[in-house]
């Protein structure tokens, strides 16, 4: 019986606490209050799962209460007991990390905290899968009628599925596999045994040792006379590497030989064109012109400077001899205003500004001229010193070109004078070099000759030891080659020795699978039998239950039984009438009377397959029923359901239904316009 359940976070439950009895527990609410979440947490709590996260209808990362506030983890934890051992299942379910799970029993831990190992737990302890209890025990909202509305043929297999009946056809049908899987080795087994009895008799034992003999004494033939060629060829290789030594020293020399000569060629070469470049002035004179135009040089570059310096002065009193020239042509400016002003009537004193006579005014003209004739007077002499300047200053720019130009003449002249003094001071260093190779060419020529190296009997050497190697080479893998024939006669001998208790053993395999045969077509016909007696025997009990549900679930009077006939394979939900015929339920019944029919359906199923479990939850099985049927329906979950089944549970929006209650009586209440979360009140039964 389940005895309690806790929910925390869980879809709009954040902290939901239910108590439950013996008997019909009913759980009233109107749509999206929660109902259906209660039961889901219960499969949830037993089997990792429930029928909407099974079929993806909904993630697991959704059952975590997300409005008005996102919570992290959801958690479920269940009570109930079972054969008078008491349990407890606890899961919880993560936004992040994984899912844990834990089973007490009696109060000591039993399984987890990996989800899987509490679920086969479960499983053992309460001897059912998820499978069964989603078909047996939990009719889920709007599956009441799951197997009305499967076809006669689906009908069939699904029934068998729930029975565990396709069991049977499952080992029938591999033991058909494994028949024909014999009989395919069988008939192998037969052309290998037959084949085997024509190779045995091609095989001549005698004829192989025979070969055998003959090859091992070539074999030895062979190594005798490859040790000998070893021995050879190791005094050959040893006297290779003497040699081998002496022309080292050889090639060495001769390389050594080879580049002194080529040096020899060079330094000649070298003293050849330095005499050309030397000419015939003596070092010492060489020399002494350089230090002679070095000295020019500089005393050319000290007039260039003190020209250039003369000159910047010229340029300075030029400047200043126009700008007093520019100064004097401004007074003469000046004094012509001033006179035009003077000669004009009504004009004063510029300097004490009283009125002027016509004597003063001549006074101040004459003046006037005799001031502008003087100052004309100065620049015309300002003028003559500039030109004077002038050409004084061109003379000296004409000098510097002139001393620049000299100097240049002497700078390209240097570059010979030291090339031809390097070429002097090189040409005694590289004589006294070259005399010193040729000293040195001389002495490894005599070296040369001193090793007596015949170099063709060096090459007949080397190739004496490569020919003989090579042969040796050759016989080394001719013995391989001999060795593995060898052993490929004595496979062969093993071979045929071994093939007459090949034969024998196999005959008696063969007589083996035959056997085995007929009785795995004993054992095929078998299970068909006693599949077929098995659904027969369990659709029999449950039409016996059926039958006596029946009355209390359907209330009128035109309809007296219900029973699942099996026709010809199929599987029919059939009803008696009041003329005692029976009548299938697809196409004629109303919707409620099919309502009523998939109700008992559920009931017998659970009876029949889980009656150690004896729970039953019916996610509003008052769907298509009129309120007649309701209130008789009401009735018998009170009444009568709880003499048949020990735990009952309904979820119902559905007031009537209230009544049905025996155990306990909750009302879910919720309000969506805020997204609050589900408020659970108990009712008290009436008596």
């Amino acid at each position: 019986m389940i005895k309690s359940i806790e929910l925390q976070n869980w879809k709009t439950h954040t902290n939901s606490h239910f108590d439950f009895t013996k008997g019909t527990n009913v759980l009233v609410g109107s749509m999206g209050s929660g109902k259906t979440s209660v039961m889901d947490a219960i499969c949830m709590a037993l089997f990792g799962t429930f029928p909407a996260l099974q079929q993806r209808h909904i993630s697991l990362q959704e059952i975590i209460t997300a409005r008005p506030n996102p919570r992290d983890q959801a958690q479920v934890k269940l009570a109930f007991d079972y054969n008078g051992r008491e349990f407890t299942v606890e899961r919880t379910i993560k936004v992040k990390g994984s899912s844990e799970a834990k089973l007490y029993a009696e109060g000591k831990f039993v399984a987890g905290p990996k989800p899987g190992d509490v679920n086969t737990a479960i499983e053992r302890e309460l001897e059912i899968n998820y499978n069964l209890f989603s078909r047996a025990v939990y009719s889920e909202q709007n599956q009441l009628d799951y197997f009305l509305r499967l076809s006669p043929g689906q009908r069939k297999e699904k029934f068998d599925e729930l029975l565990e009946l396709d069991k049977y056809g499952v080992v029938r049908s591999n033991a058909v596999s494994v028949q024909n899987r014999l009989k395919g080795i069988l008939e192998d087994r037969k052309k290998w045994l037959t084949e085997l009895e024509k190779e045995t008799k091609k095989t001549e034992v005698e004829e192989i040792k025979k070969n055998a003999s003959a090859k091992e004494k070539q074999l030895k033939e062979l190594v005798d006379n490859k040790d000998k060629k070893k021995t050879e060829l190791a005094e050959l290789k040893n006297k290779v590497k003497k040699i081998e030594e002496i022309e080292k020293a050889f090639n060495q020399l001769k390389e050594g030989i080879s580049n002194k000569s080529f040096l020899v060629e060079n330094l000649e070469r070298e003293i050849k064109d330095a005499k050309k470049i030397s000419g015939d002035a003596s070092l010492q004179e060489l020399e002494k012109s350089i230090r002679a135009k070095t000295d020019k040089i500089k005393e050319i570059e000290s007039e260039i400077a003190k020209i250039e310096k003369d000159e910047k002065g010229y340029i300075e009193k030029i400047s200043a001899l126009r700008q007093e020239s520019k100064g004097n042509e401004r007074k003469i400016t000046e004094i012509m205003e001033q006179t035009k002003h003077v000669d004009g009537a009504g004009a004063n004193c510029p300097t004490c500004k009283t009125p002027l006579d016509e004597e003063k005014k001549k006074l101040i003209a004459k003046e006037n001229r005799e001031g502008i004739e003087g100052l004309e007077k100065k620049n015309k002499v300002l003028a003559e010193n500039v030109l004077k300047l002038e050409n004084d200053k061109a003379e000296k720019r004409k000098l510097v070109e002139k001393n620049k130009a000299d100097m240049e003449k002497l700078k390209k002249d240097l570059p010979e004078l030291e090339k031809e003094m390097d070429a002097h001071k090189s040409l005694g260093e590289k004589t006294k070099q070259l005399e010193k190779t040729k000293q040195e060419l001389e002495k490894a020529k005599k070296q040369l000759e001193a090793t007596g190296l015949d170099e063709k009997l060096v090459a007949k050497t080397k190739e004496d030891a490569i020919r003989l190697e090579s042969s040796l080479d050759a016989e080394v893998k001719e013995e391989a080659s001999l060795k593995e024939l060898l052993q490929g006669i004595q496979t062969e001998l093993d071979r045929a020795e071994k093939r007459a208790e090949e034969i024998k053993k196999l005959k008696e395999t063969v007589s083996t699978i035959e056997q085995n045969n007929e009785k795995l077509l004993l054992f095929i016909n078998s299970l068909r039998e006693t599949q077929a007696q098995l659904r027969e025997s369990l659709i029999e009990t449950i039409n016996e239950a059926m039958d006596s549900i029946w009355p209390s679930i359907y209330p009128y009077g035109d309809y007296s039984s219900a029973k699942m006939s099996v026709d010809e394979g199929n599987y029919e939900l059939v009803v008696r009438d009041t003329n005692g015929k029976w009548i299938r339920v697809e196409g004629i019944l109303s919707g409620g009377e099919r309502s009523a029919a998939a109700i008992c359906i559920r009931i017998a199923f659970s009876l029949v397959l889980t009656r150690n479990l004896s729970w039953i939850i019916l996610d509003e099985p008052t769907h298509n029923l009129d309120g007649t049927a309701v209130g008789s329906l009401s009735r018998m979950m009170r009444d009568k359901m709880p003499e048949l089944i020990e735990q009952i549970f309904v979820i119902t929006h559905d007031k009537e239904m209230e009544k049905a209650a025996s155990g306990s009586l909750y009302l879910l209440k919720r309000n969506k316009e805020v997204d609050e979360p589900t408020q659970v009140e108990t009712i008290a039964l009436e008596s």
